[in-house]
């Protein structure tokens, strides 16, 4: 009779000591760290928060050392649980090295989520103070990368920017008039046959427009019926009197949509017009309906002209960078 074969897999967790660098950048943090200081900034967030003495309190140390790790590894809250759980020296930093514990991803979640803006700004301070003091921060060790990616946006033309205002405001109008009474049905009849016309044009540039002068031709077009369409929505929001049309529920949201559409569109309806008529980029364009922090600037050396049809750098004020086609 053949013997029993037993798993490999044991059904408790296995212990193995594995010996940490004194020089890693987490055992120098754990070990320098004020953590009485960083609970007691916790606490003061959590007594603000929670009034009641009931419950179970936090795990004070082991948390505090999740938010340095999501800090030095710039990794979710997923990613983190499997740092502090799989990872040495994470676990090391959260004092879990002789525990079988592990925070998970919605304690630490939650546990960020008390703290609260101003408790992990004042959190986050004190580490990157203590980090420097360390030479985490000396600018000899320090490099970057200026490598551009592509933005999550949709790709910047005319067209495409006058086809999105015209979807944003017909799905919000849509909606605002479903949850409102009293408004104007003419005017709202008028915005709606420019919504037709205007897919129509952007129907025919997509898929008819082959020449140079064809498309200028359907620019030109586009040009007015977007003129036109921002007029209308400009003459419904002024008339409009939210207590007397009686806007409620979703519709107040869809009224700030349309508010917000129409102004950014405003900005950008000169710059569109200049492109259509002059075929130059304004200087400092945006290129987002949705987000005018996005700018085009030249991209390449200012002492080296920018060829043709090269890449254009986009700069946000966060100092992200994005590549879009000129």
């Amino acid at each position: 009779m053949r013997e029993y074969q037993q798993s490999l897999l044991g059904q408790q967790e296995t212990f193995i000591p594995v010996a940490i660098s004194q020089e890693h950048e987490m055992v120098i943090l754990s070990r320098n760290l004020d953590w009485g200081l960083m609970q007691a900034i916790a606490e003061n967030c959590r007594d603000k928060v929670i009034k009641s003495t009931r419950g179970l309190r936090p795990h004070y140390r082991a948390q505090n050392g999740a938010i340095v790790v999501r800090t030095l590894k710039n990794s979710n809250f997923r990613e983190t649980e499997d740092l502090i759980r799989n990872y040495i020296p994470a676990r090391f930093l959260c004092d879990l090295h002789n525990s079988p514990w592990t925070p998970d991803h919605v304690a630490i979640w939650e546990y960020e989520g008390m703290l609260g803006e101003a408790g992990l700004q004042e959190m986050t301070d004190y580490i990157l103070r203590t980090a420097g003091e360390l030479g985490f921060a000396d600018a000899r060790g320090l490099c970057s990368d200026t490598t551009a990616q592509e933005g999550y946006i949709p790709h910047p033309t005319e067209v495409g920017h006058i086809n999105g205002f015209m979807k944003s405001v017909r799905s919000n109008l849509e909606t605002f008039l479903k949850n409102s009474t009293g408004v104007g049905k003419k005017i709202a009849e008028k915005i709606r046959e420019s919504f037709s016309e205007i897919a129509k044009k952007v129907r025919k540039h997509r898929l008819f427009a082959k020449t140079t002068e064809t498309k200028r031709e359907i620019n030109q077009g586009l040009q007015k019926l977007a003129k036109n369409l921002l007029g209308q929505v400009g003459e419904l929001l002024c008339n409009l009197d939210v207590k007397k049309n009686q806007v409620r529920g979703m519709g107040v949201r869809a009224l700030n949509n349309l508010a917000e559409s129409y102004h950014n569109m405003a900005q950008m309806m000169p710059q569109i017009s200049r492109w259509i008529q002059t075929g130059k980029v304004v200087k400092g364009k945006i290129i987002s309906l949705f987000n005018l922090d996005f700018r085009a600037i030249n991209r390449g050396k200012s002492c080296r002209p920018r060829k043709a049809g090269s890449l254009t750098v986009v700069s946000t004020p966060m100092g992200c960078q994005e590549l879009v086609n000129t």
